[in-house]
C-alpha cells in the first residue's frame, strides 16, 4: 500500500520515529486533522509506521511510539467528531434563528399594514365629519 507523497518521507533513525518533512508528532497530527483523515486511514498510517519501524531498529521504545500515535490519532478523531457535531448543532441554531427572524419580520409587516389601514380609516372618519 502506497502512502500519499508527503507521508513517504517517514523514516526511522536510531530506533526513534522522525518525520523528514514535519517537525513533530503534533504538527503531523495537525496536518492529519486539517486534512480530515478518516479513522481507517489513520490506522493504516499507524500500521505502515509499524512496518517501517519493523524494517528498521525495532525496540520497546518504537512500539510505544506506535501505540502512542494510535492513541493520539484516536483522540484527534474524537475531537474532529465533536467539532463536526458542534458545527451541525450551531448550523441548526442559526437556521432556527433565521426562521424566527423571518416570522418576526412578517408579523412586523402585518402590524404596519394594520396600522396603515387604521390610520386611513380614522382619516376617512375625520373627513366625513361636518
Amino acid at each position: 500500500m502506497e502512502l500519499p507523497p508527503p507521508m513517504t518521507k517517514l523514516r526511522v533513525v536510531y530506533g526513534e520515529l522522525t518525520f523528514h518533512q514535519y517537525e513533530s508528532t503534533s504538527s503531523f497530527v495537525s496536518l492529519a486533522a486539517s486534512s480530515s483523515l478518516k479513522e481507517s486511514r489513520i490506522r493504516r498510517l499507524a500500521e505502515n509506521l509499524a512496518d517501517a519501524i519493523e524494517n528498521g531498529t525495532r525496540d520497546q521504545h518504537s512500539d510505544a511510539l506506535v501505540n502512542e500515535l494510535n492513541t493520539h490519532f484516536d483522540k484527534c478523531q474524537q475531537l474532529l467528531n465533536s467539532i463536526s457535531s458542534s458545527i451541525n448543532a450551531k448550523a441548526m441554531t442559526v437556521e432556527g434563528q433565521k426562521r424566527k427572524l423571518e416570522e418576526s419580520e412578517q408579523l412586523l409587516n402585518q402590524r404596519r399594514e394594520l396600522i396603515g389601514k387604521y390610520r386611513n380609516s380614522v382619516e376617512e372618519l375625520l373627513k366625513s365629519e361636518p
